[in-house]
């Protein structure tokens, strides 16, 4: 007598995530291109863009936020400052309220960051997630980040880099975090800055994923 589901194999679940995950960040490529030659952001770019994060939150599991999500701020790479996140607590801010609550924001995830310990091995990290930065697949985006620095502590990477404008450094954290980042760092926190010239500075502070064979 056959036995039902006998030796039956099954795909996890994580691998199906992260192949759909894969797969939408190569059409946001695409999008991202198309978009450009436009002369505009589509707004169907940005409903992809949400989805793409949405699946970049389900690949990474439960680890918190660097040093923990501030109240209001949504887990995952969104951030309540971005167009990757929401006005805090769904209500609509004044620019003055959402400046405010940027800078706080800032001076919290730097604080954090400070504090934590030292790691001696951080560089071959910081080398290696700078080195993606260049990769091909990102690069076809057309959007490239200026005078990028990445610094590793224990915990908690610290990515800074200049783009063009906002929507550039939205888009470029989210593709960079799943197609790169992935590989040496699970949720992450954006916070977005105006340069004097209009430029916009992203500082975006990413929780290191814990050494191969580590408990």
């Amino acid at each position: 007598m056959q036995e039902p589901n006998a030796s039956r194999s099954s795909v996890p679940a994580s691998w199906i995530i992260a192949a759909i995950a894969c797969a939408v960040a190569l059409v946001a490529i695409t999008w991202l291109v198309a978009g450009r030659n436009n002369g505009g952001h589509d707004p169907d770019m940005q409903q992809l863009m949400s989805r793409l994060d949405a699946l970049e939150s389900r690949n990474q599991g439960s680890r918190p936020n660097p040093g923990g999500a501030l109240p209001g701020g949504p887990a995952g790479t969104g951030g309540a400052n971005g167009p990757l996140g929401s006005a805090l607590g769904g209500q609509m801010m004044t620019p003055e309220q959402a400046e405010a609550q940027n800078k706080e924001r800032l001076r919290t995830f730097e604080s954090r960051f400070s504090q934590e310990p030292a790691d001696p091995a951080a560089a071959k990290v910081e080398d290696d997630m700078l080195k993606g930065m260049t990769d091909k697949q990102l690069a076809a985006a057309e959007i490239v980040p200026k005078d990028p620095d990445v610094q590793c502590r224990q915990d908690t990477c610290r990515i800074v880099a200049n783009f063009r404008s906002s929507s550039d450094a939205s888009d470029w954290a989210v593709l960079y975090v799943t197609l790169m980042g992935a590989n040496y760092v699970t949720s992450s926190q954006p916070v977005f800055v105006r340069n004097a010239d209009g430029s916009t500075q992203m500082r975006l502070f990413a929780s290191r994923k814990p050494p191969p064979g580590s408990k």
